[in-house]
């Protein structure tokens, strides 16, 4: 492996994919990240969505963008039987983390029924937490689903809103706070 981080041929690959075996065992998490994506891209090994799930689980702890794909995993059947459940579960994770991406898709469970009781106010009030996160793709689904809301409805979606956003903001502080007492 190059000074860089870049692996320019099979045996710099060999060593590296090594190392990084051995630090993710060990519990380090880039080193998890490393592997999950060799073996889901099938740079460097065959391509094995199992194993990419079994090392985006362990990365997956406070990692929202770990928490996201093992969402899309589990919803997908990727390397394992779809479960919307367990699905639903690290949407839900990574949205309370500040995932836009993993909001619009905790909307989407609740707009389809996956994993969660079908409830179109909640899904409406989530795709309006992931704008708020900065995810501007959800605009064409938000007017479709506010045609199918009362007033009433859509009034009662803003307290679902500010729920979400406190969620959110209550988990960066106490994040801040873990950084700050653990010297990170």
């Amino acid at each position: 492996m190059h000074k860089d981080g870049s692996i320019a041929g099979k045996i710099d690959f060999i060593q590296a994919f090594e190392a990084f075996s051995s630090g993710a065992s060990l519990g380090d998490r880039p080193s998890q990240i490393f592997l999950a994506s060799a073996y889901e891209t099938g740079e460097g090994v065959k391509i094995n969505y199992k194993e990419a799930l079994k090392w985006h689980l362990a990365a997956a702890q406070d990692n929202d963008t770990e928490q996201l794909k093992v969402c899309d995993y589990y919803t997908n059947g990727w390397g394992t039987k779809i479960d919307y459940k367990k699905s639903f579960e690290y949407c839900r994770r990574a949205s309370i983390n500040g995932n836009a991406e993993a909001t619009q898709r905790l909307a989407n469970h609740f707009y389809r029924g996956w994993g969660v009781e079908k409830n179109i106010m909640k899904a409406y009030s989530l795709f309006i937490v992931s704008k708020e996160l900065g995810n501007t793709s959800v605009d064409k689904y938000l007017s479709y689903i506010k045609t199918l809301l009362s007033e009433d409805e859509i009034l009662k979606s803003q307290g679902e809103v500010e729920f979400w956003l406190e969620e959110i903001t209550i988990k960066e502080l106490q994040n801040i706070h873990l950084k700050r007492t653990s010297g990170l």
